[in-house]
């Protein structure tokens, strides 16, 4: 079973997670149960998140290619700027035999934002936990598309539009503008999320885009990552993960694309899985740097592509 997965963090024109419900366009204010919808702002066109002590956290693939050229993030409209040279990459478990680095990087602001601090996961979240992902990508058309999918075992399926009344795959695709979006999923899996040699491997947790899920059922689209996961622990939202890539899934056995589709334009549709970042496993680190004031900087890398899921070992 092959398990395709494509990062959400190409910086093209975006419109918040897409969600199923209504037109695709709303939830862009906070929810009346806020889990720090202000905490998450954009960061090149794609997201970032505030943690507090003036650190903000995102994906390592967003941050090594928006701040070298000085993007700021901004919250509510305010622009920010990044000190470049705060730069700080989280690293994976020693002795995990997974990649040193991983992709999750915390930059400093130059200036405060005000923004309320924001608790971390302390454990995985177990699957069936609810969540809330907040994140700068792309917007749904208004109108579903369907596909039939013809399975080649050889090479990547053949996915064709239809109008009949059983699609192997119904969704939508993408559309442009731009606003911070929340909605709402829950966790289906676990997961080690290989980005390849310079963003590495990422201790992960996944959400499944289901048909007959939430109300505001949500999927990761272009310029998601480095957006927010929140779960509550405890009765009480935390962070629980960084949005960093979506993908086939571990048991959505399609592959190949729909018309139109590319690695850096995935369609948000039935039975896609959006990965995050574990912060659980992360979260020692990330904390020792927000005590920090004035961290180090660390060199910075370059990627693009297509990448694949391995299950974590048990």
């Amino acid at each position: 079973m092959r398990s395709l997965f494509i990062l959400l963090g190409s910086l093209t024109a975006a419109q918040g997670v897409a969600i199923s419900s209504g037109t695709g366009s709303g939830n862009t204010t906070a929810p009346s149960d806020d889990p720090g919808f202000a905490n998450v702002g954009t960061l090149g066109g794609a997201s970032a998140v505030y943690l507090g002590n003036q650190w903000v956290l995102t994906a390592n693939h967003v941050g090594r290619v928006t701040v070298p050229v000085g993007a700021p993030v901004i919250f509510n409209g305010l622009s920010f700027a990044v000190d470049s040279g705060s730069a700080r990459r989280i690293e994976n478990p020693t002795g995990s035999g997974l990649s040193n680095f991983t992709d999750l990087i915390m930059y400093r602001l130059v200036n405060d934002p005000g923004l309320t601090p924001l608790d971390l996961v302390m454990n995985t979240p177990s699957n069936g936990t609810n969540v809330t992902m907040i994140g700068n990508g792309r917007g749904r058309a208004t109108t579903q598309t369907s596909w039939d999918v013809a399975v080649n075992p050889i090479g990547p399926d053949v996915w064709t539009e239809t109008m009949a009344s059983s699609p192997d795959v119904t969704g939508w695709k993408t559309s442009g503008g731009k606003d911070v979006r929340w909605g709402e999923n829950s966790v289906t899996g676990q997961a080690t999320v290989d980005l390849g040699a310079i963003d590495g491997d990422v201790i992960s947790f996944f959400t499944t885009f289901d048909e007959f899920g939430s109300t505001h059922e949500a999927q990761g689209v272009n310029g998601d990552s480095g957006g927010a996961v929140f779960l509550k622990e405890g009765g009480v939202w935390k962070l629980g993960g960084i949005m960093n890539a979506v993908g086939t899934g571990s048991t959505f056995s399609f592959d190949g694309r729909p018309p139109g589709e590319t690695s850096s334009n995935p369609y948000p549709y039935f039975g896609r899985v959006t990965t995050a970042a574990d912060l659980s496993v992360y979260s020692s680190q990330i904390g020792a740097i927000l005590s920090v004031p004035e961290p180090s900087s660390v060199m910075l890398g370059f990627l693009g592509g297509v990448f694949f899921m391995r299950r974590r070992r048990s």
